[in-house]
């Protein structure tokens, strides 16, 4: 039987009429056109029946229109019926319309149109009958086509041979379900697999419509078919999943190859063939390439990864064979210890061939290997194996003996040849410095450079201060001065190589420090180059370097005044690392440590560079902010005088403090060492027996005297003294002869402060 879409069939049908002799008391009529959409059994459909009368239908007159015989008219609210748009009566039931003119019926051709109209489920032949009172005319024989499901779709898991597998069938419905009313209404769907599949009873579970698991008194088995029928409603155009769980026992086909199944419902009875499906045989997994080093013309090792099949045990001995691609360059022999099986190293040497795409390698195994088991073939550098010239994806197939059929990896992805193993270093690492710059890579496989065509090309970053030109006899390549002036372009510097450089070759480049490459001027902060070459164009990176700064050393403070709390000048030294040079506008900061301070405002005047006053000073409190007047080279002493009236105040209590000194060169803060304030000395004298012992502060008892004197210094200070107007140094305690003697004392500390002089009446009569 001739097959139709699912989807609307239009039938269209010029019928001649057959009916009785006119007479004198007859009104003739005669069918046009009948229209039915679509023209499939059990659908719901439109029928559109074009009918002329030879006379005037009187007002009153009852028309019938019979439809086939099964077919049935829906009456209820929402019908849609009409007769040239008049507002004629419908009623009736089943397939018979009937129709009360309310008005005249002219002569001539009239549409009536039902729709709603459920198509008998009988193909026919069926007829069409239209009477009037005096009349009946009726159509030629007909049939219905058949309805029919989409092509079913068919996944099958696992697909290889004599597997017990998972079927998922997948189809459209053509027509909506059949007997039953609501959501009872039943569908019976028959599903026939390839001869040679045996179905046996399936128990509940082992099969599913739509996700609901079908109880196993609604399935029926026989042979290779299974009958299930479905008590939910399916509607035309939905979409069936058929899912036959391992559960149900079906087992896949023993032979590999395409099938197909058949399938058919009771809604929609013509019988579908499915799309194709492959069966495999059983076989290795797609496998996976991992390349140590995927760049063209390189020699590359190689990661294979599969999985062998359900019945793809291997012994030892057995083999794996590897297909690559033609442009894949193999040797003919690889020796042994370059390829292993699971971390076992293949014994003996390992031969190549040619398979119908390529060179092949077939691996002879040194242990057994399971069904189902994980394999991971390395083949090393020493392998010999040279990847092609041109980048794009490839892929190799896998086969073993026990699964001889070849399965091809997943696409892995060869690039362009590029520069590997990129290093770079720089000799001293200190800002600001002219340093020697070493760039070593490897060349690409196929990175050959050629001299006085090729170029080779370093990018420094943009925080180095490149000189305006460099002197090729300044640069070497591998240790060759290269021949032609290199070409500068902002912070790239380009040059061609003295000698013919092979793809795959180690390339050392030595800018010596007369190139003139300064480093950058700000510590802390990583930098690389990147290199490139005429051949290998994608550009790469180095590892990073970083810049320190050099120390200040040496910071000294003298001041004029050590006493507390007094107005003191002062000078500042110290000596600049040898990556601290400073220049004119280079600000230097000087930190005092709490209790100095600078009363008023300061003045660029009171603060001289080694004679040049500075260019803008500021204190903040503990910091003294000064912009140096002067060049500095690294390794200069740097000295800072300040002036008494610079108004620098000592702290107001003595003991030892300390500045530090940085500058934007050298910004760690380095210490002075300690410096001494001191306090005013003090002297005192001192008599045993303390106080005279006699009448009218006389001594009558010989005293000895001593003189104390204190001083906050790290040395005693020097105490004077003098005895009725002859001064001495004080040396110790000391005793005085009868008679009234006048002693007055002072003392000096070391940095010359004088302390305030001391005078004493000593009375002494020892033989009252």
């Amino acid at each position: 039987m001739k097959k139709f879409p699912a989807f609307v069939l239009a039938f269209l049908i010029a019928f001649s009429t057959i009916s009785g002799a006119a007479s004198a008391s007859t009104c003739p009529i005669s069918f046009y056109q009948i229209v039915i959409e679509p023209m499939i059994s059990g659908a719901v459909a439109c029928y559109t029946v074009v009918f002329q009368n030879q006379c005037i239908l009187p007002k009153g007159e009852t028309v019938h229109l019979i439809l086939p015989k099964g077919a049935e008219i829906y009456f209820g609210y929402g019908r849609s019926i009409s007769l040239d748009g008049r507002p004629d009566r419908f009623m009736g039931q089943d397939n018979d319309l009937e129709i009360q003119l309310t008005s005249d019926l002219p002569i001539g051709r009239h549409y009536l149109k039902v729709c709603n109209v459920k198509n008998p489920s009988d193909p026919g032949p069926h007829v069409i009958i239209l009477t009037t009172s005096t009349e009946r005319v009726m159509s030629f024989e007909f049939s219905f086509n058949q309805s029919s499901v989409s092509p079913p779709v068919v996944t099958v898991n696992p697909d290889y041979v004599n597997a017990c597998a998972e079927y998922t069938i997948r189809f459209r419905s053509a027509s909506a379900s059949g007997k039953g009313c609501g959501c009872h209404r039943e569908t019976t769907i028959s599903v026939t697999f390839p001869s040679g599949v045996e179905i046996g009873k399936i128990d509940f579970g082992g099969v599913y419509i739509n996700g609901a698991a079908i109880p196993s008194s609604y399935m029926r088995t026989y042979n290779s078919t299974i009958d299930v029928i479905v008590t939910f409603p399916i509607n035309a155009g939905d979409l069936v999943e058929i899912r036959i769980t391992t559960k149900a026992g079906i087992k896949n086909p023993s032979k590999p190859g395409w099938y197909t199944l058949k399938l058919y419902t009771s809604a929609d009875q013509v019988v579908v063939t499915s799309e194709p499906y492959y069966i495999r045989p059983s076989t290795v997994t797609r496998a996976t390439v991992t390349l140590s080093n995927p760049y063209t013309c390189s020699v590359s090792a190689f990661q294979v990864r599969f999985r062998t099949g359900p019945y793809g045990s291997l012994l030892a001995s057995s083999t794996i064979t590897l297909m690559l691609p033609k442009v894949f360059l193999v040797p003919r022999e690889i020796e042994e210890g370059n390829i292993a099986v699971n971390s076992s190293k293949v014994s003996g040497k390992t031969y190549s061939s040619s398979w119908q795409e390529g060179p092949s390698i077939t691996i002879r195994i040194p242990d057994n290997i399971g069904p189902e088991t994980d394999v991971i073939i390395d083949v090393l550098p020493g392998a010999g194996i040279v990847l092609p010239e041109v980048d794009s994806s490839y892929s190799i197939h896998v086969e073993t003996s026990s699964e001889p059929y070849p399965v091809p990896s997943f696409d892995f992805y060869v690039q362009h040849s590029k520069l590997t193993a990129v290093s770079y270093s720089v000799e001293p690492l200190f800002v600001t410095l002219e340093s020697k710059h070493s760039v070593t890579f490897v060349t690409g496989g196929c990175g050959d450079l050629e001299p006085g065509l090729d170029t080779i090309s370093v990018q420094f970053s943009k925080d180095f201060i490149m000189p305006q030109s460099m002197l090729c006899q300044t640069i070497t390549i591998n240790g060759v001065q290269i021949k032609n002036i290199p070409f500068m372009a902002g912070n790239t510097v380009t040059i061609s190589p003295p000698e013919r450089i092979p793809g795959g070759s180690e390339v050392t480049i030595n800018f010596p420090i007369e190139c003139g490459i300064k480093n950058p001027g700000k510590p802390g902060t990583m930098h690389k180059v990147t290199v490139w070459t005429s051949r290998e164009r994608a550009q790469v990176i180095s590892n990073p370097v970083m810049f320190a700064t050099t120390k200040l050393s040496n910071v000294f403070c003298e001041l004029d005044k050590r006493l507390v709390g007094k107005n003191t000048g002062a000078k500042v030294s110290f000596t600049l690392g040898k990556a601290g040079a400073i220049r004119n506008g280079t600000v230097v900061k000087i930190g005092f440590e709490g209790g100095f301070d600078f009363t008023g405002q300061v003045f660029i005047r009171n603060f001289v560079f080694d004679g040049a006053a500075c260019r803008k000073a500021t204190w903040a409190n503990p910091v003294l902010t000064l912009v140096c007047p002067k060049d500095y080279n690294p390794g200069d002493l740097v000295t800072i005088n300040f002036d008494e009236e610079a108004g620098l105040k000592t702290p107001l209590k003595p003991g030892k403090y300390k500045i530090w000194v940085s500058t934007e060169t050298e910004p760690d803060q380095i210490e002075s060492d300690g410096l001494l304030v001191v306090d005013v000395p003090t002297v005192s004298i001192q008599t045993t027996p303390k106080s005279p012992d006699g009448k009218a502060e006389w001594f009558v008892t010989k005293p000895k005297l001593s003189i104390v004197a204190q001083s906050s210094c790290e040395e005693k200070p020097t105490v004077f003294v003098d005895i009725d107007g002859d001064q001495v140094k004080y040396s110790g305690e000391f005793s005085l002869e009868d008679g009234r003697h006048f002693v007055t004392c002072y003392c000096v500390d070391e940095f010359g402060n004088k302390s305030e002089t001391q005078t004493v009446l000593i009375n002494i009569d020892t033989k009252p």
